[in-house]
Protein backbone atom coordinates (compact mmCIF):
# COMPACT_ATOMS: atom_id res chain seq x y z
CA UNK A 1 0.00 0.00 0.00
CA UNK A 2 1.06 3.63 -0.54
CA UNK A 3 -0.56 4.62 2.43
CA UNK A 4 2.80 5.39 4.37
CA UNK A 5 3.79 8.91 1.78
CA UNK A 6 0.58 10.15 2.66
CA UNK A 7 0.75 9.73 6.54
CA UNK A 8 3.88 11.40 6.61
CA UNK A 9 3.06 14.20 4.12
CA UNK A 10 0.06 14.90 7.01
CA UNK A 11 1.86 14.29 9.38
CA UNK A 12 4.51 17.03 8.16
CA UNK A 13 1.77 19.39 6.91
CA UNK A 14 0.12 19.33 10.63
CA UNK A 15 3.50 20.37 12.45
CA UNK A 16 3.62 23.39 10.55
CA UNK A 17 0.69 24.27 10.89
CA UNK A 18 -0.16 23.62 14.56
CA UNK A 19 3.32 24.84 16.18
CA UNK A 20 4.18 27.80 14.25
CA UNK A 21 3.41 29.55 17.85
CA UNK A 22 1.57 29.88 20.82
CA UNK A 23 0.87 33.26 20.42
CA UNK A 24 -2.16 34.98 19.30
CA UNK A 25 -3.26 37.99 18.62
CA UNK A 26 -6.68 39.66 20.89
CA UNK A 27 -8.25 42.80 20.95
CA UNK A 28 -8.20 42.24 24.48
CA UNK A 29 -4.66 41.70 25.59
CA UNK A 30 -2.84 43.71 22.66
CA UNK A 31 -2.97 47.35 21.16
CA UNK A 32 -1.61 48.94 17.74
CA UNK A 33 -1.04 51.85 17.71
CA UNK A 34 -0.89 54.61 14.54
CA UNK A 35 2.62 56.22 15.69
CA UNK A 36 4.31 56.37 19.33
CA UNK A 37 3.84 59.83 20.70
CA UNK A 38 7.45 59.54 22.05
CA UNK A 39 9.18 59.26 18.52
CA UNK A 40 10.30 61.57 16.02
CA UNK A 41 10.84 58.92 13.47
CA UNK A 42 8.38 58.68 10.55
CA UNK A 43 5.53 56.70 11.72
CA UNK A 44 3.82 53.18 10.51
CA UNK A 45 1.08 50.98 11.88
CA UNK A 46 1.95 47.63 11.95
CA UNK A 47 -0.38 45.11 10.54
CA UNK A 48 -1.42 41.55 12.85
CA UNK A 49 1.47 39.81 10.51
CA UNK A 50 3.88 41.49 11.22
CA UNK A 51 3.23 41.26 15.49
CA UNK A 52 3.34 37.57 14.89
CA UNK A 53 6.22 37.73 13.44
CA UNK A 54 8.14 40.37 16.26
CA UNK A 55 6.53 37.68 18.78
CA UNK A 56 7.53 34.48 16.95
CA UNK A 57 11.36 35.81 16.92
CA UNK A 58 11.11 37.13 20.42
CA UNK A 59 10.22 34.00 21.93
CA UNK A 60 13.28 32.12 19.55
CA UNK A 61 15.15 35.33 21.22
CA UNK A 62 14.90 34.72 24.64
CA UNK A 63 15.31 30.69 23.92
CA UNK A 64 18.89 31.69 22.41
CA UNK A 65 19.44 34.05 25.15
CA UNK A 66 19.35 31.01 27.82
CA UNK A 67 22.02 30.31 30.20
CA UNK A 68 20.68 27.36 31.72
CA UNK A 69 17.51 26.54 33.06
CA UNK A 70 16.37 29.84 35.01
CA UNK A 71 18.91 32.81 33.44
CA UNK A 72 18.40 34.74 30.45
CA UNK A 73 21.41 36.61 29.12
CA UNK A 74 19.45 40.52 28.75
CA UNK A 75 20.17 43.55 30.94
CA UNK A 76 16.50 44.00 31.82
CA UNK A 77 16.03 41.23 34.79
CA UNK A 78 12.54 41.40 34.61
CA UNK A 79 12.22 39.64 31.31
CA UNK A 80 10.24 36.38 31.88
CA UNK A 81 10.53 32.65 30.94
CA UNK A 82 8.40 32.25 27.22
CA UNK A 83 5.81 30.59 29.00
CA UNK A 84 4.80 33.19 30.93
CA UNK A 85 4.72 35.43 28.09
CA UNK A 86 0.88 34.73 28.42
CA UNK A 87 0.44 37.15 31.86
CA UNK A 88 1.24 39.80 29.26
CA UNK A 89 -0.18 42.66 27.85
CA UNK A 90 1.18 44.33 24.67
CA UNK A 91 1.54 47.58 22.62
CA UNK A 92 3.10 47.77 19.54
CA UNK A 93 4.41 51.04 17.98
CA UNK A 94 6.32 51.22 14.01
CA UNK A 95 8.47 53.94 12.95
CA UNK A 96 11.03 54.22 10.08
CA UNK A 97 14.28 54.75 11.26
CA UNK A 98 16.67 57.18 9.67
CA UNK A 99 17.95 54.68 7.20
CA UNK A 100 14.09 53.95 5.97
CA UNK A 101 13.90 50.46 8.21
CA UNK A 102 10.95 49.79 9.89
CA UNK A 103 11.16 49.13 13.34
CA UNK A 104 8.61 48.10 16.15
CA UNK A 105 9.16 48.87 19.49
CA UNK A 106 6.86 46.34 21.70
CA UNK A 107 6.03 47.07 25.25
CA UNK A 108 5.28 44.21 27.62
CA UNK A 109 2.76 44.79 30.72
CA UNK A 110 2.51 42.77 33.87
CA UNK A 111 -1.17 42.06 34.73
CA UNK A 112 -0.39 41.43 38.13
CA UNK A 113 1.00 45.22 38.28
CA UNK A 114 -2.47 47.13 36.65
CA UNK A 115 -5.90 47.40 38.98
CA UNK A 116 -8.49 45.17 37.93
CA UNK A 117 -10.04 48.33 36.21
CA UNK A 118 -6.98 48.70 34.00
CA UNK A 119 -6.53 45.06 33.51
CA UNK A 120 -10.68 44.93 32.20
CA UNK A 121 -10.76 48.13 30.50
CA UNK A 122 -9.39 49.91 27.82
CA UNK A 123 -7.06 52.22 30.48
CA UNK A 124 -4.26 49.64 30.33
CA UNK A 125 -3.84 50.73 26.88
CA UNK A 126 -2.30 54.14 28.18
CA UNK A 127 -0.62 53.95 31.37
CA UNK A 128 2.86 55.54 31.13
CA UNK A 129 5.37 53.54 32.48
CA UNK A 130 8.73 54.94 33.68
CA UNK A 131 11.54 52.76 33.32
CA UNK A 132 12.80 53.07 36.88
CA UNK A 133 9.67 53.39 38.69
CA UNK A 134 8.08 50.28 37.07
CA UNK A 135 10.71 48.33 36.09
CA UNK A 136 8.97 45.11 37.37
CA UNK A 137 5.86 45.30 35.99
CA UNK A 138 6.70 45.88 32.40
CA UNK A 139 9.77 45.54 29.75
CA UNK A 140 10.53 46.74 26.28
CA UNK A 141 12.50 46.02 23.41
CA UNK A 142 12.66 46.98 19.65
CA UNK A 143 12.66 44.81 16.56
CA UNK A 144 14.23 45.66 12.92
CA UNK A 145 12.15 43.98 10.61
CA UNK A 146 14.28 44.36 7.69
CA UNK A 147 17.44 42.86 9.72
CA UNK A 148 15.07 40.91 12.01
CA UNK A 149 17.05 42.10 14.79
CA UNK A 150 15.88 42.65 18.69
CA UNK A 151 17.91 44.86 20.78
CA UNK A 152 17.19 47.12 23.44
CA UNK A 153 16.71 44.09 26.22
Amino acid sequence: MKITPIISILILFANCTTNKTDYEFSEKTCVIFKEDPNEKDIPFEPTISDVEEVEIAFRDYLKKSKTDTTNYKISQNNIPKPDELKYYKRRYFGRENIEGEKVIKVEYIFNRCMTPKDRNEENWKNIRFIQTVDSMCWFNFQYNMERMEIYGL
